[in-house]
């Protein structure tokens, strides 16, 4: 799965319809029915849906999954947060399109009944802005995510939810926050983002046409799956056992912090890796040892409950070491973690406490 910014997603768009020649018209169609296709399996055929357009590709989007959905018998009002002139290019055309399957775009109301309007509806979709918002809403815009915000109506969202910044960005925003968010061709940084991803609700990327090489010029940031792991996985022997398959050693955990090395033995051991001895003190071999059978363990030297500088500890037989996690900061560990660094003849993993410590070396 790709991940984008906005600029990326745009360039995307470009060299799709320009440089391919895929008409933009008939990517909106495949964005627009592929959404439907989702809305479909949310709402329920008595339902009564608002759909909110605005103009540009999100409010083409919109026409198109009303067309859609009214073809398929639902009820469906749309709501246009634009004027007409606004409305241009292929939104423009898909919103005749819907007009001459006898649909119709309320565009002149009165912004008082748009509670109403939202009350009376079971679903409302938020087609009203993209990608391209910059800073926060104005009015009337900020007014009606404020009404839909504030009911209790599902809310789902086409590509983003109106509002929301598509790239990590730390101005002010004021945003849907929507139920559903049906996202078109890849999915945006946002959605992966502490400040911003609950505004999306459950997610899903639709494919809408995009042809995968474009994502790859364009495209910097893939969302690495259990699928691209195992690609990355060497094929073993059949008759293989553990001693084919790497030394490890990992180096952690104090008196106050044994979980930390416990998860970290365990993940090793799970992730592949051959033989792994965890090193760490006494007392956190004794809490640890059962939860992670698999391990070999080496009592470290330590000070008051924390690992310190340990002058015969022996690294050429490992061919990877791993350490950091719950060494606490004392300046005693410190010691050790400079003696790893300078030591050390194979790759090494420096998380957590080690990082602290690196910094100061």
């Amino acid at each position: 799965m790709y991940i984008v910014t906005a600029k990326e997603m745009y360039d995307i768009d470009h060299y799709t319809m320009h440089e391919i020649g895929m008409d933009g018209k008939l990517l909106m169609e495949n964005a627009g029915r592929a959404v439907s296709d989702k809305v479909i399996q949310v709402v329920g055929a008595k339902n009564r849906i608002s759909i909110f357009v605005g103009s540009g590709i999100n409010g083409g989007d919109g026409f198109v999954i009303a067309r859609t959905l009214v073809e398929k018998g639902y009820q469906v009002q749309v709501i246009q947060v634009v004027s007409d002139e606004k409305i241009k290019g292929d939104a423009l055309y898909h919103k005749q399109l819907f007009i001459n399957c006898d649909g119709r775009a309320i565009s002149e109301i009165q912004w008082s009944t748009i509670r109403e309007i939202v009350d009376q509806s079971d679903i409302v979709i938020d087609a009203m802005l993209g990608i391209g918002v910059k800073g926060d809403l104005r009015k009337p815009i900020l007014e009606i995510v404020a009404i839909i915000n504030q009911s209790d109506v599902c809310v789902i969202s086409v590509d983003i939810p109106s509002g929301l910044p598509a790239d990590e960005e730390a101005t002010p925003f004021t945003s849907i926050v929507a139920d559903y968010t049906f996202i078109i061709g890849a999915a945006k940084q946002s959605a992966f983002l502490e400040k911003t991803a609950a505004y999306y609700g459950k997610w899903e990327v639709l494919e809408i046409g995009f042809p995968r090489p474009v994502f790859q010029k364009y495209a910097e940031c893939q969302l690495w799956t259990e699928r691209e792991f195992r690609k990355t996985l060497p094929l073993r022997s059949i008759n293989a056992h553990k001693g084919n398959h790497g030394r490890g050693l990992i180096i952690g955990g104090n008196a106050e912090m044994p979980g930390t090395i416990s998860m970290a033995s365990r993940a090793a051991v799970k992730s592949g890796a051959g033989l792994i001895t965890v090193g760490t003190i006494d007392k956190v071999i004794t809490m640890i040892a059962t939860s992670c059978p698999e391990a070999m363990y080496l009592k470290l030297d330590e000070k008051d409950g924390y690992l310190t500088k340990n002058p015969t500890l022996k690294m050429e037989t490992y061919d990877a070491i791993a350490f950091g996690v719950g060494m606490g900061r004392k300046e005693e560990t410190a010691e050790l973690v400079r003696s790893i660094i300078q030591k050390a003849h194979c790759p090494i993993i420096i998380d957590a406490d080690g990082l602290y410590h690196l910094k100061k070396i």
